[in-house]
């Protein structure tokens, strides 16, 4: 009797019906664990976007700003065009920021016209707009970056009193 008795649970194997539940269990499981990692990963994309975004912004203002600190006279448009997203920066030479086709900022100086930050570091974003302003001796730039996919626009704006104006 004992012996029957224990060999109801000698048996090796599963049995179907367990594997089914333990596939359900499982898929739960899994669904449950995707729902919460959805929005936690968008959310860290967007940020990283939004980060990368204030980096571009920052290195394109760094380097027009330079040129601006010297400036002796801002133009918005340049004598040939009045195109509101070029402008010109005079120091010792003349100096036109403009965007190319590309959505990048291109500057022409002494060296011939150069992209201010090469294109491969856009990754799918392209600058929009850029406008400068003189007034009262202080220089307002305003910068818009896209992304391409329609996502999201960033617009930052930047100050000076270049010493040559004041």
């Amino acid at each position: 009797m004992i012996g029957r008795f224990l060999r109801l649970f000698d048996k090796k194997g599963v049995t179907l019906i367990e594997l089914l539940v333990a596939m359900v269990v499982l898929a739960i499981i899994a669904t449950s664990a995707t729902l919460v990692i959805l929005p936690i990963y968008r959310l860290y994309e967007r940020s990283n976007n939004l980060a990368e975004a204030n980096t571009i912004l920052d290195n394109i203002s760094a380097l027009i700003m330079e040129d601006v600190a010297n400036a002796t006279f801002i133009q918005q448009g340049t004598a040939q065009q009045n195109n509101t997203n070029t402008f010109t920066i005079k120091t010792t030479y003349d100096i036109v920021y403009s965007i190319n086709d590309t959505g990048n900022v291109i500057r022409d100086g002494l060296s011939g016209p150069r992209p201010v930050l090469d294109a491969g570091y856009f990754k799918n974003k392209s600058i929009t707009s850029v406008r400068c302003q003189l007034a009262g001796g202080v220089v307002r730039i305003e910068i818009t970056l896209e992304d391409d996919d329609g996502g999201w626009t960033r617009t930052r704006e930047y100050t000076a009193r270049p010493v040559g104006l004041s």
